[in-house]
């Protein structure tokens, strides 16, 4: 069921999300299961490694720099150019996002997130010297689509389909990143049993769950995803001549599947999203070319370099520089022939805060936001409300990153308390912002409504 509710003023909201971050994990992370016996997950697994350039037992931290944006780029490579389908007999190909098979695009569809570190710890600081994750975003259309409600669960099955699958793109794709220290070089991706469990708790806990044939065939979706995701980056080492040690190592906090329910229900909106809707002054539908410029618009408002449109930066947090980590939205499937519009939008000063807490946190970064169009009347084919989704960084910073809270003082973790009002703020007004231009002279929106779905059914 869908219920609206007024947007609210999220600057009179951040000292209650500073509180619940600070109640839900506090010190002590995670909270305990009842079970000590029962098995966990974890956000992010590490999959491989590899050695790092040395010379006479010396760290060449500039070659080994080299190297990780060379494997970034063998991974990339593969998936763009290798056929799975035939190949591995996958059902559909990967692809990397924002890439077009042309290899003059690597270096835009491969995004560099900064963190606080020095690629070489000898020298000074600089932005030459400045440590960024190679992370990559890959995404398979099968598996997408039924992630996002757009094809069923069960084969042949119509009524099979994730229900309100839409309102889960800001979790998609799914993130691999390439960093080293010191020991080694490191390939760590989202894990996607954890993303499947955290961000699909509608699901994994909704009614469609009583429908055995539906349970059975989507449980099997999150591990048929990591295996998929593992072949084809071992595949890519191994063509490049590679050596490296395959892995499944466990990276972050650790969770039960009974842990869930009291996860999402400790976080700021109970939820790990937040979507805002909007209608046209005369309830007109909307149409493809709307929703996509819509979703452009937020992208040019940010633009790529952190320099913004009008008096935007005035509106900002300080030294924030927003951008956006591509020139265009990522396409993610939809329903009634409407696209998720994914947007990646990403802050250097809050990047490095957030790497700061460990670089094997990269794969939760960028912030995502996504814009789609519904039906404000289920199953009128009206595509009547325009839906702009967030991934609420409240969550976000609570579930993946609270392996870092034990180790922080109270200082620390009050500062880093003030970090997801702050970024989501900012998220917002650059949404509302890029509305407010002139974005088209056919039509005027309606003042945005919270839209909100049961993560806890």
């Amino acid at each position: 069921m869908i219920t609206k509710k007024k947007n609210l003023n999220l600057l009179q909201k951040s000292s209650l999300l500073g509180a619940a971050f600070l109640v839900a994990f506090g010190m002590n992370g995670c909270s305990s299961d009842d079970s000590a016996s029962a098995p966990t997950f974890t956000p992010f697994e590490r999959i491989a490694t590899l050695d790092v350039v040395a010379v006479d037992g010396v760290v060449d931290y500039a070659a080994t720099y080299t190297k990780v944006q060379e494997v970034a780029t063998a991974i990339h490579t593969y998936i763009e150019t290798e056929d799975d389908v035939a190949v591995s007999g996958f059902p559909a190909n990967w692809i990397i996002g924002g890439s077009d098979e042309d290899p003059n695009t690597i270096a835009d569809a491969i995004l560099a997130i900064p963190s606080p570190d020095k690629i070489d710890p000898a020298l000074p600081a600089s932005p030459s010297n400045t440590y960024k994750v190679q992370v990559m975003d890959i995404c398979n259309s099968y598996y997408a689509k039924k992630a996002l409600g757009f094809s069923n669960i069960v084969d042949g099955v119509d009524t099979s389909k994730v229900a309100n699958g839409f309102i889960h793109a800001p979790t998609l794709p799914c993130e691999v990143t390439v960093y080293n220290d010191a020991d080694n070089i490191y390939v760590d991706m989202l894990n996607p049993d954890a993303i499947f469990s955290l961000f699909f708790s509608d699901v994994v806990f909704g009614a469609q769950m009583d429908d055995a044939d539906f349970a059975t065939e989507i449980k099997k979706l999150p591990g048929l995803v990591k295996t998929e995701l593992k072949t084809i980056v071992y595949a890519a080492l191994d063509d490049n001549a590679y050596t490296y040690t395959a892995l499944s190592e466990k990276l972050g906090p650790a969770y039960s599947q009974n842990q869930i329910l009291n996860t999402v229900d400790s976080s700021p909106y109970d939820s790990p999203y937040l979507h805002f809707s909007y209608m046209k002054s005369d309830s007109a539908p909307f149409n493809n070319a709307e929703v996509t410029a819509v979703a452009q618009q937020i992208i040019d408002t940010m633009g790529s370099d952190g320099t913004h449109l009008g008096d935007l930066d005035a509106l900002l947090s300080t030294g924030s520089s927003w951008r956006s980590a591509r020139t265009t939205p990522l396409g993610l499937p939809g329903v009634g022939g409407f696209k998720n519009f994914v947007i990646e939008a990403c802050s250097p000063k809050y990047a490095k805060m957030a790497l700061g807490t460990g670089r094997h946190h990269a794969p939760a970064l960028p912030c995502e936001i996504s814009v789609t169009a519904i039906e404000s009347t289920p199953g009128s084919t009206v595509y009547d409300t325009l839906v702009i989704s967030f991934l609420e960084p409240g969550f976000m910073f609570n579930v993946l990153f609270s392996d870092a809270f034990g180790s922080m003082t109270e200082a620390e973790l009050l500062e880093y308390s003030a970090l997801p009002p702050t970024v989501l703020q900012d998220l917002q007004t650059i949404v509302n912002y890029s509305l407010g231009v002139d974005l088209t002279v056919a039509y005027t929106l309606t003042s945005s409504s919270r839209l909100t779905y049961d993560m806890m059914p």
